[in-house]
């Protein structure tokens, strides 16, 4: 098992440019360096202007290795698929698959006689109008009887 290290070098080269090195590093049963070797500079001396253009910098730097590892990460994945006779697609389908689909709504059964617009299928937990009424030994109305 190796663990990955970045070194993110920002230094001033005059008012207007700066210099972004990255450097990454493979350390094998390493989790950090024992030492960080990244230079370090004053924030409190640049301009806001200069510290709008640095983060617009280091921004598009953030992006860039994202997008990178992104690309890095669909690879491994489509090699995954591949070892196995499979495209990502047909992986992600057989995961969507294997989520439980609801089942569609009965159709109602029992219709609450003081109420038409309240409705049982007959299946689940009976509801309180249901209870009332076989607690007042009436028989429950079926939908669609007289």
């Amino acid at each position: 098992m190796s663990y990955d290290t970045f070194q993110i070098d920002v230094s001033i080269v005059n008012e207007t440019d700066l210099k972004i090195s990255f450097q990454h590093f493979k350390h094998p049963f390493r989790k950090h360096l024992a030492e960080s070797a990244m230079t370090e500079f004053d924030l409190n001396n640049l301009s806001i202007s200069d510290l709008q253009e640095l983060a617009k910098r280091v921004d598009k730097e953030i992006e860039k290795r994202q997008s990178q590892n992104k690309k890095i990460v669909l690879d491994q994945i489509k090699g995954l698929a591949e070892s196995i006779g499979m495209t990502v697609e047909q992986v992600i389908g057989m995961a969507n698959k294997s989520d439980k689909k609801r089942s569609a709504a009965r159709p109602a059964m029992y219709v609450n006689p003081d109420n038409p617009t309240q409705t049982w299928s007959g299946r689940g937990r009976r509801p309180h109008w249901a209870k009332d009424a076989l607690a007042q030994g009436k028989a429950l109305k079926t939908v669609g009887s007289p």
